[in-house]
């Protein structure tokens, strides 16, 4: 899954500085920065979000009778 977070904070982070660059006219520099720092972002949250529903559930022990 971590493979799977890093290749869309990539591509998140790509797609925000296009349209960073495009519509709101922002330099090379931060857009270089926004998508390093937004696919990083996007990253850590999927992987966060991974490792939070992953958790072991309660074991329930059956009785023996």
């Amino acid at each position: 899954m971590a493979s799977v977070a890093v290749i869309l904070g990539g591509t998140v982070g790509f797609f925000s500085a296009l349209v960073s660059l495009v519509l709101f006219n922002a330099g090379w520099l931060f857009a270089l920065g926004l998508w390093s720092m937004g696919g990083f972002a996007v990253m850590l949250a999927l992987v966060a979000l991974t490792m939070d529903s992953h958790r072991a559930a309660p074991e329930i022990e059956a009785e023996h009778a």
